[in-house]
C-alpha cells in the first residue's frame, strides 16, 4: 500500500490464499482514499476503511510548505494488519533564484550628467549664459559650438 503524490492510496495485494485478508486505513491524516480505481474485489479479499480505529501515523515530522507557488511536501509511515502502508512522498523543491543587479548604465549616466553639468557652469559662468534654461537639455557640445560661434563673431573679448 502506497500514498501517490496526488495523496490517493493505493493497495495492491498479491495473495492466493482463500482467508480473508482484513486491511485498516486511517483517514485521519490529510490524504484522499481511493479504493475503487485500483483494487478489483474478490469475493476472498475483504477491504475495510474504518475511521473508528486508528492505526497510529507519527505526523510530526511531517512538513508542509504552506506557499501557493509551491507543492506540498508530506511524508508519513504507518503500519496497518498485515499490511506496509509506505506514504512517502518526495518532492524536491528548488527554490534558486539568481539576481543580477546591473546599476553600471544608471551610475555611469548619473556621473556623465553631473560632471558635464558641473562642467558647463564653470566654463560658462563668466559669460553669463543660462546653461539650465530649456533649450539647453543637458547638451554641452550642442551649446558649446553656439557660444563659441557667438564670443568669436560678438565678444571676442570674452574669449
Amino acid at each position: 500500500m502506497s500514498l501517490t503524490a496526488d495523496n490517493t492510496v493505493e493497495v495492491t495485494i498479491d495473495s492466493t490464499a482463500d482467508s480473508i485478508v482484513d486491511i485498516t486505513i486511517d483517514t485521519t491524516i490529510v490524504i484522499t482514499v481511493d479504493i475503487t480505481a485500483d483494487i478489483t474485489a474478490d469475493t476472498a479479499v475483504d477491504i475495510t476503511v474504518d475511521t473508528a480505529i486508528n492505526t497510529v501515523v507519527d505526523t510530526s515530522v511531517d512538513t508542509f510548505i504552506d506557499t501557493s507557488a509551491h507543492s506540498i511536501v508530506y511524508t508519513s509511515v504507518g503500519t496497518a494488519v498485515g499490511t506496509d502502508i509506505d506514504s512517502t512522498a518526495v518532492i524536491t523543491i528548488d527554490t534558486t533564484v539568481d539576481i543580477t543587479l546591473d546599476t553600471t548604465v544608471d551610475h555611469y549616466r548619473h556621473h556623465y550628467r553631473h560632471h558635464h553639468s558641473q562642467h558647463c557652469r564653470q566654463h560658462y559662468r563668466h559669460h553669463f549664459i543660462d546653461i539650465n534654461a530649456p533649450h539647453h537639455n543637458n547638451r554641452c557640445g550642442v551649446m558649446y559650438g553656439r557660444i563659441s560661434h557667438y564670443i568669436r563673431r560678438t565678444a571676442p573679448s570674452l574669449r
